[in-house]
């Protein structure tokens, strides 16, 4: 097998030594050339020419040149083999060979190339056909190379000047070529009557044809040196067209939160990025895409990014380096910490402040390096630190404690747990403090402010605003004694969903004359449905209504005017989906008209029911007042059922101006644990809260 050298030494004195003649290459890149004339030396021949010389007194070497002509009864051909890599795809354009004949003038005497010859299983072989024959050959440079084939005792001859020969590509052979290995064979025709011989390249794994029209013979034999008789010749030629295979370019490292520039390349004229994580490009159709890294890239620390075109591809992997922060020791003298950080690309800046409520932030500006010294701090004591970048990435919060000795004998709370309800995050810990101070805090995507509360027990609610909804909360607790402080527990992170359902679907209505009847789809995460119809023109509320079903008939509407109807989501502690649908509807006719897909809770109109119930305090004593507001003046049953759904309390109640508070008192004996308030309404739904008794 031979190598591919795309700008082999040949090459450059070749491309050289034509700049004043036309230039045989095509104009597109070399897709292969195939080693370089025997024995080429620079500048040696007459007149300054180039040579290329056979070997006789060195090696004994005898065959000047190869028969590959077509002349009379002769059928000769010679052919070699090229190799395509296993990315590649060739387009070719154009094929070059090399040739003589004795006693040429530097005039090209070369009439034509008869016949070419593509293999692509196989060597030619006696007895076997080619893949693909082409007679009808055009010639589109035929010229002197500057270069005399001579051998090494006769140096200035000048019988055999080379000629280069450039035809077109084939139009009966393929249009592109991929990974494989292919033999090419070819002959020249001549006005004289020597030859036309192959000038021979030197070793290689060659084979020659010899044929006889007359006799109709032709036997494919290894072109072997005549002086020698064992040593196998190569024949030089280049290929020319256009690569279509595509290159993602070499592997790169980025910081995590930095985009890069990437470097396809390849000749297929649409060409395309994907990747195999959750970045995002600036245009998938440029070689040179920004891509900017998901959080998941920057997670696992890697992502492999695809390039792709003309049915190929290629990849390149992505290193994506975290923007961290460690502190790597506390000093011997208590008041200072190291801090470690991994920044990829600088400036940043580092911030700290102390665990205790009421603390300011300490910062040190415009850093570079991966090292500063905290000073000033105090003993024994918490601190929390974090990084920010150039481009307002953050590090995640690093909490480190000081050494010394604490004033609080009490040891610093440990087994932090924490569990995610709907937007709820509850978490506890042990300890044997008097009080504690706990901190949460959003930090994913950037950093958000903690939330730093004192408490006595050992167990903290905190309910997650909307802004949170999606990200990572990081949780700390630490012991407090007067106005001392013990070390934090180690913290811990949760991830919290978005519990707003989503949307109901595409509403469907019947409607008659005086009545509306609206069908919906299931909402994923929804346990109900707040379903509000108004009269358009008199903007008066027909119906304020929540349902567990997914259909509502309002009756007693007035004829042939056109009611607004939403229906909108409900899902746990009666958060609202952001997404619902709001249509009018004509009464009579029947018609409807989406008005709106998009529907925000920020927005909600006064009358539109907030919350569905209410139950205060919650947890409580079994003692509590329950509420519903901008409900329909209509009887219900209130019940109350314990965890196994059995009914231990039941009422009949009856709202007054769209409004209904009652207090319930359950009886002291039931036992302490989760209980559900049950609300069953004129039309059968039901509207459901949920408490706790202590």
């Amino acid at each position: 097998m031979k190598t591919n050298f795309i700008i082999s030494i040949f090459l450059l004195f070749f491309a050289f030594r034509l700049t004043a003649q036309p230039n045989p290459s095509c104009g597109t890149e070399t897709l292969y050339a195939n080693g370089q004339l025997q024995g080429f030396s620079s500048g040696n021949g007459s007149g300054g020419a180039d040579l290329s010389t056979l070997p006789t007194t060195t090696l004994g070497w005898g065959t000047i040149g190869f028969g590959a002509q077509l002349s009379g009864n002769i059928d000769n051909m010679v052919a070699d083999d090229f190799v395509i890599g296993g990315t590649e795809k060739w387009a070719p354009t154009k094929f070059t060979v090399f040739t003589y004949q004795t006693g040429s003038p530097t005039t090209s005497t070369i009439t034509g190339i008869p016949k070419l010859q593509l293999w692509t299983s196989q060597p030619p072989t006696t007895g076997q056909t080619p893949d693909y024959v082409s007679t009808s050959n055009t010639i589109t440079y035929n010229a002197w190379t500057n270069i005399y084939r001579v051998t090494e005792t006769t140096p200035t001859n000048t019988a055999r000047p080379i000629m280069a020969v450039t035809v077109d590509w084939p139009a009966n052979f393929p249009d592109t070529l991929v990974a494989g290995t292919y033999w090419i064979a070819w002959q020249y025709s001549g006005s004289l009557a020597s030859g036309p011989w192959a000038a021979p390249a030197g070793t290689g794994n060659a084979k020659q044809l010899v044929g006889d029209i007359s006799l109709g013979t032709y036997t494919w034999n290894n072109a072997v040196d005549g002086g020698t008789g064992t040593v196998p010749q190569a024949f030089p030629f280049r290929i020319c067209g256009v690569n279509l295979a595509v290159d993602a370019g070499a592997d790169q490292t980025i910081c995590a939160g930095f985009p890069v520039t990437l470097n396809g390349s390849g000749g297929c004229s649409v060409k395309t990025w994907s990747t195999a994580g959750d970045g995002n490009f600036s245009d998938v159709n440029l070689s040179n895409s920004t891509y900017t890294p998901g959080p998941t890239d920057i997670s696992n620390g890697s992502v492999v990014l695809t390039y792709s075109g003309c049915g190929l591809s290629d990849d390149m992997t992505l290193t994506v380096s975290p923007f961290a922060l460690s502190v790597s020791s506390v000093y011997p003298d208590t008041t200072s910490a190291a801090a470690v950080i991994t920044p990829c690309t600088g400036p940043y800046n580092l911030y700290w402040r102390k665990l205790v409520i009421g603390s300011s932030w300490m910062s040190a500006m415009g850093l570079s390096g991966n090292t500063h010294t905290m000073t000033g701090l105090s003993p024994a004591s918490s601190y929390i630190a974090y990084a920010m970048d150039a481009n307002g990435e953050t590090t995640s919060l690093t909490y480190f404690t000081t050494s010394g000795t604490s004033p609080c004998s009490e040891a610093a709370p440990s087994n932090l747990s924490a569990t995610v309800d709907c937007n709820q995050v509850s978490y506890s810990w042990t300890g044997a403090s008097p009080s504690y101070v706990t901190y949460i805090r959003k930090i994913t995507p950037s950093l958000g402010g903690a939330s730093s509360v004192v408490t006595s027990g050992t167990s903290r609610v905190y309910t997650i605003p909307v802004s949170g909804y999606g990200e990572t909360y990081e949780i700390s607790v630490q012991g407090k004694c007067g106005s001392q402080y013990t070390p934090s527990a180690s913290p811990i992170y949760v991830n919290v969903t978005d519990p707003r359902p989503a949307s109901p679907g595409a509403l469907t209505f019947s409607a008659t004359c005086n009545s509306i009847t609206t069908n919906w789809s299931a909402a994923p995460g929804a346990i109900g449905y707040f379903v509000r119809i108004k009269n358009m023109i008199t903007n008066s509320i027909s119906a304020n209504v929540y349902t567990t079903n997914t259909s509502y008939t309002k009756s007693g509407l007035s004829s042939n005017f056109s009611y607004e109807v939403w229906v909108v989501p409900v899902g746990c502690n009666n958060l609202r989906g952001s997404d619902s649908y709001h249509y009018s509807v004509q009464t009579c006719s029947g018609s409807s008209n989406l008005m709106s897909t998009r529907y925000q809770t920020p927005d909600l109109s006064a009358d539109i029911i907030e919350p569905v119930l209410s139950i205060y305090p919650n947890p409580n004593n079994g003692f509590f007042t329950f509420s519903m507001s901008n409900t329909d003046d209509e009887s219900r049953v209130l019940e109350v059922l314990n965890s196994i759904g059995q009914v231990v309390y039941t009422q009949s109640v009856k709202s007054e101006n769209g409004e209904l508070t009652l207090e319930v008192k359950l009886e002291e004996a039931l036992p302490e644990g989760t209980y559900l308030v049950k609300v069953t309404h004129s039309d059968g739904s039901h509207s459901i809260q949920k408490f706790i008794k202590l």
